[in-house]
């Protein structure tokens, strides 16, 4: 049976705690001509519910409006050409508005942003190769490979939890919801991410 895109959706979202990181499709390299976007913000909401969990604290749970509202600021930020909670556009410009525009009644949103790169560099410097989206660790040598989506996860996770501000919201007891939002884009010849967390806060997120 070939599982249309909700479908597929909904069902990286029924994975448990114990099980997503055996999960094949997570541990796939991303192919940046065809990105499997709820793949990839599924990936990322499981992973940060694991530092939720690592530090004794209640799972938050996936609301589709708050993933549209994140996935939307991410294109957005990635097509303008801007990094900021605040949009330009003044009906989008806080995470507020966003998550009202979704239908989102009673947002209470905390946000976290993030522009990461899409290689897996380890620490290493990276030599850009003739061709774009060709780069190697030493000049002209070996491929480097985009992450995959469990490890692109793993490292965007990582990178909030080591800024105080995103740790906070990310470590959170007051947390409820969460939805993720990522957008591939170009920064000059470099592969890019823009990456947007939306949780909501103190109560569920009612709708229309």
């Amino acid at each position: 049976m070939v599982l249309g895109p909700e479908t597929a959706q909904a069902d990286f979202y029924k994975l448990s705690q114990a099980n997503y990181r055996h999960h094949a499709p997570f541990q796939r390299i991303i192919d940046i001509t065809k990105i499997d976007y709820p793949r990839l913000q599924a990936a990322i909401f499981h992973v940060t519910n694991s530092r939720r969990i690592k530090h004794r604290l209640r799972a938050v749970k996936f609301h589709r409006l708050l993933e549209r509202a994140a996935r939307g600021h991410a294109k957005r930020m990635a097509a303008g050409g801007f990094y900021s909670h605040s949009d330009p556009d003044g009906t989008r410009r806080t995470p507020t508005k966003r998550a009202r525009r979704q239908g989102v009644t009673n947002p209470k949103i905390a946000e976290n942003i993030y522009q990461f790169h899409g290689l897996t560099q380890n620490g290493k410097p990276v030599y850009r190769k003739p061709g774009k989206g060709k780069y190697s660790h030493v000049p002209n040598g070996p491929d480097v490979p985009m992450h995959t989506y469990l490890s692109f996860a793993d490292a965007i996770v990582d990178g909030w939890m080591k800024s105080p501000g995103h740790r906070k919201n990310i470590l959170n007891a007051k947390a409820l919801e969460l939805g993720v939002g990522a957008e591939f884009f170009w920064k000059g010849n470099w592969p890019y991410f823009m990456a947007v967390q939306n949780f909501q806060f103190f109560y569920p997120a009612r709708t229309r």
